[in-house]
């Protein structure tokens, strides 16, 4: 995944967080899916490890996570892309047909959401 350039928009347009911060939380999870990916090669359980929130415990709230916020970057970086054309017409054009990279943010945005939604599934389930 390359960079995102903030470019001028240094807050998400989307949730309104800023992008450095997303950024550092995307670390994060990038680091707890490669930790459970190791355990996993490794056949070692992480299920008793002592965590402060138990669904932390279970993978699928990491990689659940971690592909919400992929569709996010990949969202931001389109916007970084056309960004002049966004700050005129926005994401869902006012007339007319959108344009392909309007209609790309539109379905990167259902994504993020249908993955965030299920990764808030994956929290709350209970084991």
């Amino acid at each position: 995944m390359p960079e995102v350039q903030l470019n001028a928009m240094n807050t998400c347009p989307k949730c309104g967080a800023d992008r450095g911060m997303l950024r550092g939380i995307v670390k994060s999870l990038d680091n707890g899916v490669t930790l459970f990916a190791d355990a996993e090669k490794r056949q070692v359980s992480l299920s008793e490890v002592s965590l402060d929130e138990p669904p932390l415990r279970r993978p699928e709230v990491w990689r659940t996570f971690r592909a919400s916020f992929n569709a996010l970057e990949e969202y931001h970086a389109l916007l970084d892309e056309n960004w002049e054309e966004y700050r005129t017409s926005g994401i869902k054009p006012a007339q007319g047909q959108p344009q392909p990279w309007q209609e790309e943010a539109m379905r990167l945005s259902a994504e993020g959401d249908a993955f965030h939604q299920q990764a808030v599934e994956a929290w709350t389930k209970q084991k």
